[in-house]
């Protein structure tokens, strides 16, 4: 009878998911003594970690475009700011190292505090610094960073750090007996001066000492900044700190100077414009004393008092065609300034728009100054190569050219106009030709007076709206959600302790797949079911005694070999005179143990057994049972005794078992086995015993399993775990195995007592 977990097994058809599960499993010990190590490491690591925390801010940027009560409308009315908002743009220089410099400079972020645990968690201090340090470096020394600590014991204060130059390192200790206190470091570095602070003084403190600039990068490197949505002005402003309270001052800091900026940059433009205007006051102003003076001079030089009624009639014919022409003229003037600022001064100043009538012009400059503006932002916080840079200006070249360009259609437009209005009023003119030529060179001065007087009174009120400008101010950057508390962002508790549960689960399992992998012999049962379709009659569990089977006791593997021994019998039917083989592939695999313990099973049977060691270039039995005796089989079929019987040996504890030995090593065990003394020896052990068992040689090594398994009514191949080769067990499959009459394999050696995940216990 096969036994029924090995059908089970065949009918599956291979390797299940719970045979896997079942082979891991049976090295819990590895896994719980892996999980609970890599725990502990998982708990040191979050007590070692410096603490991290994520602080968050919402501020909304303004974006109206234009108002009549901002300082930002009064602007855009001038053409030389836009309160329209280019998120990235802003992104970038809230970012800039630059702006978070002016924020560690007013937190004095460049000094940090904190103290440390055993396993080296720092804690920072801010808010509540014991001590109060401030380092001043001598003039000419390039100050990279300071380290200290601060010991307090028994009312003193020890102090033990380094200071790093770009040239240097300098270490320095002193005992100061009490605060506030000066330090003077060595070589000339500088002056640190220490406070005690209020509140308790912790027994060691330790001190940093960093440049702003390294402070302010860190910092902004730690920024996250992103809209709250797609078409929202609302950004989100995320810092990772190793304190929350620190982290909610640094974000509502840079906020407050990001505003400051900005109303900076406002005044900046404002002041430009009211320089612009005032200059060109003082310009027109002169020009315009320089007229008034030729209409008085005139006039007391042709001694005009009033003009005559023909001129008033004539005037307020020619009136219309005169006022369309002071305004083209006007338009003109105001065309030439404009176009000579634009080829006179520098990219980055401001082209003012001084009510210019065309719209596109007017749209052109604002939009070159609202560059401008950006630009002068970016060139604060980003560097040359930068590609928001770089495209800006481009963006100012092209559209400073498209105004110039722009400048000269409007120019030669008014031209035209004012050509048609001459043109239109050529015949009013002509009707004037009689009136006195004094009084038409008065007409013609006080003309030109009023287009300067009418471009004075232009510029006066726009230089009103830079000044109002110039006082108004509003944040351009709104907090509408404080800074939170602060969320424990790293290290995470769950997942360090989840990942370091996975490793101390992985490792051993790595381990031993690894190790079943590279391993070369049959691990287990079931790799040896993958490896052959020969069936399994018996499994052996390990054992360190080389007997096992015993009359009055029942061992676990004792019951394995009753079981073995139970399976060879419900196979054979119950017939008499079975003759059994047993071999393996190498020496080492149990052939002999398997073979003394199963014959010894069969005698508890009351059956009659004869074990014959039929290895007869390295036999084994002899070393078993301690016997000294020399002859035995060879010597039978040497011819050097004449009867076998003669070497029959017996075990006091089993009478019933015979045991013949190999006898003498013999030079040709292949030929004395295919002599007809050892067929007559066959004729004879089948009438003299109940079963005979044959120790055979390894069938790996030589042939000679092959001459006796044509006698034996089954052979029984040893396979031993962790010993015989994989390789072996496939060649069972090859076509000469056939030979082996009968084959069936004997699983050896196996730990723990396991088959398809299931056990065998004692009772």
């Amino acid at each position: 009878m096969e036994i029924d977990r090995q059908k089970t097994q065949d009918d599956k058809g291979g390797l299940s998911v719970l045979d896997i599960i079942s082979k891991y499993m049976r090295h819990w010990g590895w896994f719980a003594a892996s999980v609970a190590a890599c725990l502990v490491a998982g708990l040191l690591f979050l007590l070692s970690k410096d603490v991290q925390y994520s602080v968050s801010l919402h501020a909304l940027l303004n974006e109206e475009k234009s108002s009549t009560s901002t300082a930002d409308a009064q602007l855009e009315a001038l053409g030389l700011y836009s309160t329209v908002n280019n998120l990235e743009n802003e992104i970038v220089i809230i970012k800039s190292p630059d702006l978070m410099a002016q924020v560690v400079e007013a937190l004095h972020l460049n000094t940090s505090y904190y103290v440390k645990s055993l396993l080296g968690r720092k804690s920072d201090l801010y808010g509540s610094p014991p001590y109060r340090v401030h380092f001043t470096p001598d003039e000419g020394v390039e100050f990279r960073k300071m380290e200290m600590i601060i010991r307090y014991n028994n009312s003193t204060y020890v102090v033990d750090g380094s200071c790093t130059t770009s040239s240097s390192i300098i270490t320095f200790q002193e005992e100061l007996r009490e605060l506030p206190a000066m330090i003077s470091i060595p070589d000339h570095v500088g002056t640190l001066s220490v406070h005690a602070a209020e509140g308790a003084v912790p027994p060691v403190c330790y001190i940093d000492i960093n440049r702003t600039k390294t402070v302010a990068t860190a910092l902004a490197a730690a920024l996250e900044i992103k809209p709250t949505s797609t078409l929202s002005s609302v950004l989100k402003i995320d810092l990772r700190v190793n304190n929350a309270e620190k982290g909610s001052a640094v974000l509502e800091e840079l906020v407050r100077k990001y505003n400051e900026s900005a109303s900076d940059e406002k005044k900046k433009w404002a002041l430009g414009t009211s320089a612009f205007i005032n200059d060109r006051l003082k310009e027109i102003s002169f020009e315009l004393g320089l007229l008034e003076d030729d209409v008085v001079d005139y006039k007391q030089k042709n001694k005009i008092v009033d003009l005559s009624s023909e001129t008033g009639f004539y005037m307020e014919q020619t009136g219309e065609y005169e006022r369309q022409k002071i305004e083209s003229e006007t338009q003109l003037r105001i065309i030439g300034m404009i176009d000579r600022f634009v080829h006179e001064d520098s990219i980055n100043k401001p082209v003012p728009s001084l009510g210019v009538s065309d719209h596109g012009l007017s749209q052109a400059i604002a939009e070159y100054n609202n560059n401008v503006a950006t630009y002068e932002l970016l060139l604060k916080s980003t560097s040359e190569n930068n590609p928001s840079r770089l495209r800006l200006e481009k963006s100012i070249s092209t559209t400073r050219s498209r105004i110039a360009s722009l400048i000269r259609t409007e120019r030669e437009s008014i031209r035209i106009t004012l050509a048609n209005i001459n043109r239109q009023g050529s015949s009013v003119y002509s009707r004037i030709q009689s009136v006195p030529q004094r009084e038409r060179v008065l007409l013609e001065k006080e003309r030109q007076q009023k287009v300067i007087e009418n471009l004075f009174l232009y510029l006066m009120q726009k230089r009103e709206e830079s000044n109002v400008a110039m006082a108004s101010s509003m944040d351009k950057a709104k907090v509408v959600i404080s800074p939170t508390d602060g969320e424990k962002v790293y290290p995470s508790n769950r997942k360090t302790l989840a990942i370091f549960m996975f490793f101390g689960l992985a490792l051993p399992a790595l381990l031993i797949f690894l190790t079943d992998f590279f391993r070369t012999t049959v691990g287990d049962f079931f790799e040896l079911k993958r490896l052959t379709d020969t069936k399994v009659i018996g499994e052996i569990c390990y054992d360190s005694h080389s007997i096992v089977v015993q009359k009055e006791t029942s061992s676990h593997t004792a019951e394995q070999f009753r079981m073995l021994r139970n399976n060879i019998d419900y196979h054979f039917g119950h017939e008499n005179h079975k003759l059994l083989l047993t071999t393996s592939s190498v020496h080492g695999e149990g052939k002999t143990f398997v073979g003394i313990n199963l014959a010894i099973a069969f005698t508890l049977l009351d059956k009659r057994v004869l074990l014959v060691d039929i290895d007869m270039r390295r036999p084994n039995l002899s070393k078993y049972l301690h016997s000294k005796s020399k002859q035995g089989l060879t010597d039978y079929l040497t011819g050097n005794i004449v009867r076998w019987e003669n070497t029959i040996e017996y075990m006091n504890s089993f009478p019933a078992l015979h045991i013949l030995k190999a006898g003498t090593i013999p030079s040709n065990p292949n030929e004395l086995l295919m002599n007809s003394r050892f067929s007559t020896f066959i004729d004879d052990v089948k009438t003299a015993y109940d079963y005979v068992i044959f120790d055979s040689s390894p069938i790996g090594l030589v042939s000679d399993a092959f001459i006796v398994a044509e006698y034996v009514d089954m052979t029984l191949y040893v396979v031993r775990e962790k010993h015989t080769s994989r390789t072996m067990i496939s060649f069972l499959n090859d076509d000469k195995y056939s030979q082996l009459n009968n084959l069936h394999l004997v699983y050896n050696g196996m730990v723990g007592s396991k088959y398809g995940g299931t056990y065998f216990n004692k009772y």
